[in-house]
């Protein structure tokens, strides 16, 4: 299963999106969290979240290979801080 967020900008607001489908908004300057699709803890699946078809994120059962493990959630979530414009776009996990 994916999850696909959009972010957007939007006169101060960028919006944020995921797969699974959804829009989120925020504030430049703001943090979000952009859900996981997985529903168990733990960090021994695999997850890789692209930034526009850029990875930002990849993890191979425990071990990080793009960002840090401070990006994510035990969940899988992607958290998103300090927000500025150049982050509004797709989110897919």
């Amino acid at each position: 299963m994916e999850v696909i967020c959009g972010l957007v900008l939007l006169l101060g607001s960028i919006p944020v999106v995921s797969s699974n489908s959804c829009d989120v908004y925020a504030a430049v300057g703001q943090s979000v969290t952009l859900p996981s699709v997985h529903d168990q803890p733990g960090n021994s699946y695999s997850l890789q979240w692209t930034h526009n078809k850029k990875v930002v994120f990849s993890r191979q059962q425990s071990k990080v290979l793009v960002g840090k493990a401070g990006d994510i959630s035990e969940y899988g979530a992607l958290l998103l801080k300090n927000l500025q414009a150049a982050g509004a776009g797709v989110y897919e996990a």
